[in-house]
């Protein structure tokens, strides 16, 4: 018992390792990787996948997750806890995708729920196309050829960083053709604004069958009609990644 200047002690006891559960052995596994003051809430959560709350982090996704999807789910925790911490984010574009496409890591290509759930959170706060190779290579040594579901996960997240640079609000796939909806470009964001819209009318006079701009101002780019599996997501990188070219040294 600590008492002023003198530290308290604890002494958890148990059975030798051949005579736990295999979830005994994870929970006692977490609690020597986690001693730091402060692990509490990450002792939780591996907890909460040890003794499972629905496929947490699968193509079958339950309670809130469920609601606003993984990678949103992971920023409006992240921003909980810096609100409790008293640091202040700076607001930034949080452009949403919807792209008709699976993209999650397999069990049987990842087997460890933790490690799952620690790329995934990687994969969330990626902030360049280099943190992106990076992570493709780790995952190519570490576990062997990468699976399309996989691919199809990175492959998003980079549509993400070129959606950030633009300052765009989404991007969605329905039925034939992906949609852009772009930003409010007012202020130090105008000459972007302006570069965009003049970009998207060319492509729209050169090829009208292809790109559209609609009443609602989103870009409109139509898809093959023989689309091949991933075929849209390379769509959607050329179109963004010329955009951005046309944006300059704006971006």
């Amino acid at each position: 018992v600590g008492r002023s200047s003198h530290r308290a002690y604890a002494y958890f006891i148990c059975p030798e390792p051949s005579e736990l559960t295999p979830d005994a052995r994870k929970r006692i596994e977490v609690i020597q990787e986690l001693c730091d003051p402060g692990s509490g809430f990450k002792i939780a959560t591996y907890d909460l996948e040890i003794r499972g709350a629905g496929e947490f982090l699968g193509t079958t996704q339950s309670g809130h997750i469920v609601e606003v999807g993984f990678e949103m789910y992971t920023e409006l925790l992240e921003e909980a806890v810096m609100e409790l911490k008293g640091e202040v984010r700076e607001n930034e574009v949080n452009p949403e995708i919807n792209m008709k496409v699976s993209q999650f890591i397999p069990d049987d290509y990842m087997p460890d729920a933790r490690q799952r759930l620690g790329f995934y959170k990687r994969l969330a706060s990626v902030s360049s196309e280099d943190e992106l190779n990076t992570l493709n290579d780790e995952l190519s040594d570490r576990y062997g050829g990468i699976p399309p579901t996989v691919v199809n996960l990175i492959d998003v997240a980079g549509l993400k960083l070129l959606l950030k640079k633009l300052k765009a609000k989404e991007l969605a796939q329905k039925g034939a053709r992906l949609y852009l909806t772009l930003g409010e470009y007012t202020g130090k964001d105008a000459e972007m604004g302006k570069r965009l819209a003049e970009k998207a009318l060319k492509l729209v006079k050169k090829e009208p069958n292809k790109y559209r701009l609609m009443p609602d101002s989103r870009f409109s780019v139509r898809l093959p009609e023989t689309l091949a599996h991933g075929e849209a997501v390379g769509l959607a990188r050329m179109t963004l990644k010329e955009l951005v070219t046309a944006c300059g040294t704006v971006i």
